[in-house]
């Protein structure tokens, strides 16, 4: 695990952490502690919650959101809808989300917007990280209506 200390990578202005996971992919993650042994704390608690879940347990939404940005490289606006649904789902366990909650969910964060935004802003987003939450063996695989 490496830390770097703010301004030292690119002008950051906190500690960014990087590991090699149990699959041999590079993880980064950006921490918001000021001192290096918060941001180690913070650190290893990231990496835990990221990485500690095995297949067949009970996960949180929120972890499989961090879980799923650990992994892909998503843009500003992106983890922008994920914090949002983040926010809304909280620590609702994945296998327990079905179309519905999506649907609530979309209704309740993106008022009086269109359909397509609807669409764009909550429930594709979700059904990503739903779909990488199946194949972590969180919950089952299954398909979610626009």
């Amino acid at each position: 695990m490496q830390f770097y200390a703010p301004g030292t990578r690119k002008g950051n202005r906190t500690y960014v952490v990087r590991w090699w996971d149990n699959n041999g992919s590079q993880r980064e993650k950006v921490l918001e502690a000021t001192t290096l042994a918060g941001a180690k704390t913070e650190a290893k608690r990231r990496i835990r919650r990221i990485e500690g879940h095995s297949p067949g347990e009970t996960v949180g939404f929120a972890d499989a959101a961090d879980a799923y940005l650990a992994a892909k490289r998503l843009g500003k606006e992106d983890l922008a809808y994920i914090d949002r649904l983040k926010r809304f789902f909280r620590d609702k366990p994945v296998r327990e989300i079905v179309g519905a909650d999506l649907m609530t969910a979309a209704h309740a964060i993106a008022v009086n917007t269109s359909d397509s935004n609807k669409n764009r802003a909550v429930i594709t987003p979700a059904s990503s990280i739903l779909h990488y939450a199946a194949e972590q063996g969180w919950c089952q695989e299954r398909r979610f209506r626009r």
